[in-house]
This record gives structure tokens, C-alpha cells and sequence, in this order.
């Protein structure tokens, strides 16, 4: 059983810091102690799957879109950017300066991302499934599998 740590916010970043990957260590302190899983983010990732929300009325993306399939998204903590060589080039494609990270209302583990003071286009979020795989909930209610490209 995993008793929990009482500390104030700044100690959490730093116990947080010190058992996370030097890589992470720096946007682990962006994220104000509330979360570990944005950290792991930093570094390359490859869209391998495109599916929609099951709430979605209408989506103009398609399960597996060429629009977004092969695409890189690259996480660091100056930005997060896209590298849509792979693709059809027929996505959306925002890039993001300066990204911060706090959870998100959707209650299923999720953080949201703001660029500088705004939010990432309509409110785009992700969740780290684990060291190699990534959720995003991007435009028109889709949902991006990507895995890790290397370190």
C-alpha cells in the first residue's frame, strides 16, 4: 500500500524532480506539484492512431486519418511543435510556445496545456498512458494514439 507524502507544492515538485528522468526534470516544475505524467511527455512522438470521441455528433476526421497518421509531435519545454512530413499535409497542425500544464475537468486523468496564457486551440488535452504511449484529444472531437520516438 503507498502511504501519501504531506508536503507543501514547492517540496513536491522537488521529490517529483529527483524520481523522474533528468529530461523531465525541468517541466516537472511548470506543472505547479499537480501532476507527475506531464513530465514524461518531453521528447518526440508518433501519431499511430486517429480515432474520435464517442460523444461526437459530427467529426471531419476519419479513424486512421493520412492527415495526422506518421505525424511527430515534439514536447520540450520551450514548445511542443508538429512534423507533418509523413502526412497529406491536410491537418490541423498548432504549435504551441511556452506550454504550461494543470489537469483537466474531464475527470479521466487528462491535462490540459495553455501556450503562454492561452489555452492550446479549443481546449486540446493529453494523458500519458505510459513511457511509450500517449493520448491527445485534439480538433473535432479526435483522438490521437502516439508512441514514443526514441529518447
Amino acid at each position: 500500500m503507498h502511504k501519501l507524502l504531506s508536503c507543501s507544492p514547492a517540496s513536491f515538485v522537488m521529490i517529483v524532480a529527483l524520481a523522474m528522468p533528468a529530461h523531465a526534470a525541468q517541466l516537472a516544475s511548470r506543472t505547479n506539484g499537480l501532476a507527475i505524467n506531464p513530465a514524461y511527455a518531453i521528447g518526440k512522438w508518433s501519431v499511430t492512431k486517429v480515432g474520435t470521441s464517442p460523444e461526437a455528433r459530427v467529426s471531419a476526421l476519419l479513424d486512421n486519418d493520412p492527415s495526422y497518421m506518421g505525424a511527430i509531435l515534439s514536447f520540450s519545454t520551450a514548445a511542443i511543435t508538429w512534423d507533418t512530413r509523413r502526412t497529406n499535409k491536410k491537418g490541423t497542425y498548432d504549435n504551441c510556445s511556452n506550454p504550461g500544464y494543470g489537469p483537466s475537468r474531464d475527470g479521466q486523468g487528462f491535462y490540459a496545456i495553455k501556450c503562454g496564457n492561452n489555452v492550446w486551440g479549443f481546449g486540446v488535452t493529453f494523458k500519458v498512458v505510459n513511457q511509450n504511449r500517449m493520448l491527445l484529444k485534439w480538433y473535432d472531437d479526435g483522438i490521437l494514439t502516439l508512441v514514443r520516438q526514441g529518447s
